[in-house]
């Protein structure tokens, strides 16, 4: 049977989310504080795409990541924060990388925490 093209061809609406700020979940070092960030005061809005782009030093650690939690969405979102540190602490010095990786994360941050809330329905 083949899938419905009306469903196939539909544009997505993707409605606007309210996270926390990257600088909350950068912060999170624990699942206890994964959970805390799910009742936040500093919010900002985020509108989710199906597609977020992994930046290339993040491949391994979140394969990795998905591994050993068994798809725990909140361990992975830890791990993944804690590959972003190290990046950036790693390349604080250096004149090719004039943005951080944190920064530059938000999107996949964003998306990991929205994961969490979805796998909480």
């Amino acid at each position: 049977m083949a899938p419905d093209t009306e469903k196939l061809f539909k544009k997505p609406s993707f409605a606007v989310q309210v996270v926390p700020t990257v600088t909350s979940i950068l912060k999170a070092t624990a699942v206890e504080e994964i959970d805390a960030l799910l009742v936040f005061s500093t919010t900002q809005k985020f509108k989710p795409r199906n597609f977020v782009p992994v930046p290339p030093f993040l491949v391994n650690p979140i394969s990795s990541a998905i591994s050993a939690s068994k798809g725990n969405a909140k361990v992975i979102l830890l791990l993944t924060i804690a590959a972003i540190i190290d990046f950036d602490a790693s390349h604080i010095g250096d004149d090719e990388y004039k943005y951080t990786a944190s920064q530059k994360c938000k999107p996949l941050l964003f998306w990991f925490f929205l994961a969490i809330q979805v796998t909480l329905l």
